[in-house]
């Protein structure tokens, strides 16, 4: 049904009107697939897809990006450096940091192919914060690598403090996941023990 794919809407006792696209339209339905599809240990999988694309963008917003896409990284770095809340609104920070790099590369199919995996990552990121004591400083300390580059203009470089810190985020995914499963064992084992 052409209303389940958010295309349409159908008001009951006044019609059905086309909705207007939006990134939403395409992301969703591929977010959803990925949700489905990725439910068991998705963690690595997104980090490897994130380890693939992501390092290229931020190449290429080193030299497409604008003044005004400076300011926006800038106060975005400056924020996840100063936050103290909530590991939920800490992982939405981090993601945001991410998209507006794609944004800055001005090409309009790099936010879209980032949006669906981002999403993905929430609950991934608020574990990684929950399980690795130094992950903020972490991710202001490569968050800040990566601006710098990108504002100096060189691609390489940019590449690189990417594809880094994209390495240091799958370190603490495999931390964050043998702590899971050292839970998961000690759960067993207590279940294990009762009578």
């Amino acid at each position: 049904m052409v209303s389940g794919k958010g295309l349409i809407s159908i008001q009951k006792g006044k019609g059905i009107f086309v909705k207007g696209m939006s990134a939403d339209s395409v992301t969703n339905p591929l977010r959803n697939y990925l949700l489905y599809k990725n439910r068991h240990n998705s963690a690595l999988d997104v980090i490897h897809a994130r380890q693939i694309i992501e390092p290229p963008i931020a190449a290429y917003a080193a030299t497409h990006h604008t003044q005004e896409d400076e300011t926006i990284l800038l106060e975005d770095l400056k924020k996840l450096a100063e936050f103290d809340g909530s590991k939920d609104e800490l992982a939405q920070m981090d993601m945001a940091f991410h998209l507006h790099i794609a944004k800055a590369s001005h090409n309009n199919v790099m936010p879209l192919i980032l949006d669906p995996i981002h999403r993905l990552m929430p609950e991934i990121k608020k574990a990684v914060y929950a399980t690795n004591y130094n992950a903020k400083e972490s991710a202001v300390v490569w968050h800040g690598k990566i601006v710098q580059e990108i504002i100096k203009g060189d691609p390489d470089s940019a590449f690189a403090a990417m594809s880094q810190h994209l390495r240091v985020a799958e370190e603490q995914i495999q931390t964050m996941l043998q702590a899971q499963e050292k839970l998961r064992q000690l759960e067993q084992f207590s279940e294990d023990d009762l009578p």
